[in-house]
């Protein structure tokens, strides 16, 4: 794994963040098709937000799966026995990130080319955000 960009210190709800972090890199690496791989973590910033990538070089996943993968229980149908999975990470990605005013999105284009890329936007002002709730 590699870990690029220019990575800001925070202060933010930490154990969220670890969450959709822990799930976006365990979903790369579980669903890869090959013996080896690649996974890089990059990640921007400005005033208002911190936006991560998890890009892969794994099988990718075909357009008309890829709103139903941020749903709970659900898993890619071509998924090997090796790639079995439970549906819930990237749930839980979405659940967490819905609470404090992210979003993520998928970029891949399989079969046509392979690998994945996840594009989260985490807010810098949580606190306030969660104060209206």
């Amino acid at each position: 794994m590699t870990i690029e960009g220019d990575w800001p210190r925070l202060t933010t709800l930490a154990m969220l963040l670890d969450l959709v972090l822990r799930n976006l890199i365990d979903n790369a690496a579980a669903h890869h098709d090959r013996e080896t791989g690649t996974i890089v973590v990059r990640a921007a910033h400005d005033d208002a937000e911190l936006r991560i990538e998890v890009e892969d070089d794994g099988p990718g996943i075909a357009p008309q799966h890829q709103a139903a993968i941020f749903l709970t229980f659900r898993t890619l149908a071509n998924a090997t026995p090796e790639m079995a999975s439970s549906g819930m990470g990237l749930a839980i990605v979405a659940r967490a990130l819905g609470t404090v005013g992210g979003h993520i999105d998928v970029q891949s284009d399989a079969p046509r080319t392979r690998g994945t890329i996840f594009r989260v936007r985490w807010p810098k002002t949580i606190a306030a955000l969660l104060k209206n709730h």
